[in-house]
């Protein structure tokens, strides 16, 4: 199949329901543009979602990477039951340290058998409604029952050393962008290298639940 353009730095102006030949530039490259918000035709279709904890402080093992079995406890996670008929394609996730010294960076922790169960299941917010409804996922802010094997840190998060915060930028804000996609019976954790003193901060994830 032939694909034909025309090369042109003219803005065309043209009116609904018109008929046009596709604009390139001088390397043959077809000429694009954002119509909207980056984010806005899949929020508008009503399948993203945040999860959030405002106050954590990291006091236990239990928090640290890698995830325990049992008795794990997460900032946030996402975990996609096996009935689930949608991938949780992760988008963005968010930390902001508040207080104390954190132990080092945080981590995202991931299982592909989690088998956790609905008990302490927080209800995420509906990015389009901001309504607490319609999540496949189950997400937590806290403890993650169920997860009877140990996690495996997929990948540093960065975030403060291990030093008392200060004045200053203490947060940091991953943009995932779709590179993590949890399948049915996967789990996504949020973590932390140790548990440092006194350590409190808040965080988020925000995902799309994309049909499979």
């Amino acid at each position: 199949m032939e694909f034909k353009g025309s090369v042109s730095r003219v803005n065309r102006t043209l009116g609904d329901g018109a008929d046009s030949a596709i604009q390139l530039f001088r390397g043959g490259e077809q000429a694009v543009a954002d119509a909207h918000a980056r984010f806005q035709e899949a929020v508008l279709r009503g399948n993203v979602y945040t999860i959030q904890s405002k106050t954590t402080t990291v006091t236990a093992t239990t928090d640290i990477s890698p995830l325990p079995a049992t008795t794990g406890r997460a900032g946030v996670a996402i975990y996609n039951p096996p009935s689930s008929v949608v991938n949780l394609v992760v988008w963005k996730i968010m930390i902001a340290s508040i207080s104390g010294t954190p132990g080092g960076c945080a981590y995202l922790d991931v299982l592909d058998n989690a088998n956790c169960t609905v008990a302490n299941k927080s209800q995420a917010i509906n990015n389009l409604t901001l309504q607490t409804q319609g999540q496949q996922a189950y997400s937590y802010a806290g403890a993650v029952p169920g997860n009877t094997l140990v996690a495996r840190m997929l990948k540093p998060l960065g975030g403060p050393a291990a030093i008392a915060l200060g004045a200053g930028n203490n947060s940091v804000e991953e943009m995932v962008d779709g590179a993590i996609i949890i399948p049915p019976s996967g789990l996504l954790a949020l973590t932390w290298h140790a548990v440092g003193i006194s350590h409190v901060y808040s965080s988020s994830l925000t995902w799309e639940e994309v049909i499979i």
